[in-house]
This record gives C-alpha cells, structure tokens and sequence, in this order.
C-alpha cells in the first residue's frame, strides 16, 4: 500500500507531518447479471413439475457436442415473476395455477378451492404469480434437478417468465442433455425440458428436443 506524506504548517508556523492514503479500486463483482423476459407458448393441457434446470437452460446455451450436449451460459438464476395470459381454452374445469415447492412441509388447513371458469367463457385479464417468500423460488439458485413449482396449463396460454441470471464466472456452466443440436448453435430450451414434453414453446428463439 503506498502512502504519501504531506507537509503542512500548524497555527503557531511549525511544519507538521500529514498522513493520506492513496485511493485504490472499490470491491467490483466481475460477474455479468442479465435481466430478461422469457415467452412460451402452450400446446396442451398438462400439469408440469418445473425443475431449477429448466430455467437455467431456457436462459439459453451453446451446443458443445452435437446432439448430445448444451452448455447454458447461466450459473444462477433468480425468478421475479410468471405472467400467464389464459387462452379461451381456460374455461374448463383445470384452470391454468401455479403450486409453489417450499423446502419444509407447511402448516396446512383442510381447504377445497373452487376455481373453476364458467364454460364458454374467455378470461380477459393475466395472472400474475411471485414467488412467496418462503418458496424454493425466491431466492437465487445455482444447478439443481430441485422442483420449484407445478404449473398447469391449457393449449394456446401466454407464459412470460420474469428472471434475472448471471453468465458463469465463479460457478461453472451447467451442462444438459439435448437429443438434437448442431455443434456452435445456440438454443433455448422449452421451460419444462426436464419433464420431456416441450409443451412450453419458446416464441420467438431457437429451440430443440
């Protein structure tokens, strides 16, 4: 550490030493964070168990081995938020829902919830779902075939997955197993990978099985 010495005068004209330390670079994460929204598209009625992998390989990720491998440039990820836009498909008696996973088994009483949509009928506003505080959800997770919620869905929804991801530095890159991939293409993966179903179709983005 260097130091430099000033001389100044005191009040009564006696030069007096004085101390100042140098100015150095504050403490800088060096790790890129990226905030984004991914979209899908539904294409059937289903119940899927979405894992942490799921997200981190929807966050995208480049073919390294052909057909064989992805490697996702996402070493953490943080949900925010899921906005679903229900499709008339929705009036049935399986409404589109989100069961959040929490890591402990919560105090529960006996309760039946009727959400069930009159037939015929198109809901006109979206749902949006925050992780609650004391779900797997809420806080940032690194690679993992944890659950984090259920989600159920109806051919034809709009499901924007509101996420925040760092690039790897530290933790290295998930690696995942893709059925078809050219070697160097990157590709987004559907958001219930890990269930083998690909009912949730990135829109707009190169994907594969």
């Amino acid at each position: 550490m260097v130091y430099y010495v000033k001389q100044t005068k005191s009040r009564r004209g006696k030069a007096s030493p004085k101390t100042s330390q140098a100015s150095r670079p504050m403490p800088l994460n060096l790790v890129h964070h990226v905030s984004t929204v991914l979209r899908y598209s539904t294409n059937t009625t289903q119940t899927v168990a979405i894992e942490v992998n799921d997200l981190i390989s929807a966050c995208g990720g480049l073919c390294t081995v052909t057909n064989t491998t992805l490697q996702c440039w996402a070493s953490s990820i943080k949900l925010k938020k899921i906005v679903i836009y229900p499709s008339s498909s929705s009036a049935t008696a399986e409404p589109v829902n989100i069961k959040w996973v929490t890591s402990f088994t919560p105090f529960v009483t006996d309760t039946i919830m009727d959400e069930t949509v009159p037939t015929g009928m198109t809901l006109p506003v979206s749902f949006t779902m925050i992780p609650p505080s004391k779900s797997l959800a809420s806080d940032w997770l690194t690679s993992s075939s944890n659950t984090l919620f259920d989600i159920a869905i109806v051919p034809g929804c709009v499901v924007d997955i509101y996420i925040d991801y760092t690039l790897a530095g530290a933790i290295p890159p998930t690696s995942i197993t893709i059925a078809s991939g050219v070697l160097g293409n990157q590709y987004y993966l559907s958001l219930d990978h890990s269930f083998g179903s690909n009912h949730f179709v990135p829109v707009g983005l190169p994907t594969t099985s």
